[in-house]
């Protein structure tokens, strides 16, 4: 059965992002770089302790929720409908590229952010989106959830493969599954808006690209194509 996906303003975990991701670069994205340049009002927090930097941050988004509450509101709406429009044809071609594999269990909820970092939480199945999204709300929303579904099936149909390569390098091909997912035409309603993506796994992708050559895309063949593939 396909989750439900619900969609909530949560303020305390805007707070707990803004604070964590002012301090944070991953493969080739300098995420406080990217909250800065949005709220500048935020540059002097990145040279602060943890403390007092949380601070600084949550003062600023409480204000921020307050002001611009209405704004809010509607953006979450708009991210909602805008959602429920395409996720039976998500759900339809998501069957089709992992053969029928369940989606686990999970809250899925989607909650609306300030900033611009999106990230998710496997656990509980539940991750942000920024409410301004250049590439597209819609984009990130299956982007997320696709990770959802990745994740539980390389643990439960390739777990040597997981624990060979371990937690750094199965994330990055998470991350180019997705970049090579939306390639294809059945992902169409779902593609960004403009390509990004993080720097440092572009080789990766390209060199996995190369070797699907224009194969159906699904699951099993791209696990085939990482073999003998040194992931980075």
């Amino acid at each position: 059965m396909s989750p439900k996906l619900k969609f909530q303003l949560n303020i305390s975990l805007d707070i707990q992002t803004g604070t964590q991701f002012l301090s944070r670069s991953k493969a080739g994205i300098d995420f406080g770089a990217g909250i800065v340049k949005h709220y500048p009002e935020l540059t002097i927090a990145q040279y602060k302790d943890h403390k007092e930097k949380g601070e600084i941050v949550r003062e600023f988004v409480e204000k921020y929720y307050q002001t611009n509450k209405q704004e809010l509101d509607e953006a979450l709406i708009i991210m909602q409908n805008n959602w429920e429009e395409v996720e039976d044809n998500f759900y339809f071609v998501v069957d089709k590229i992992f053969e029928g594999f369940p989606w686990p269990p999970g809250q899925y909820v989607c909650y609306l952010s300030i900033f611009d970092c999106n990230p998710r939480f496997l656990d509980t199945k539940t991750f942000q989106v920024y409410y301004k999204s250049k590439i597209g709300t819609n984009h990130v929303v299956a982007h997320e959830m696709l990770h959802f579904i990745f994740y539980d099936y390389v643990e439960q149909k390739e777990k040597d493969l997981a624990e060979r390569i371990g937690k750094d390098r199965l994330w990055v091909l998470s991350e180019v599954f997705d970049k090579l997912a939306f390639e294809h035409p059945i992902f169409e309603k779902f593609k960004p808006k403009f390509q990004g993506g993080y720097p440092e796994i572009k080789t990766l992708q390209d060199q996995l690209h190369d070797k699907l050559n224009g194969q159906p895309f699904t699951i099993k063949k791209f696990l085939v194509a990482t073999e003998n593939t040194k992931l980075t």
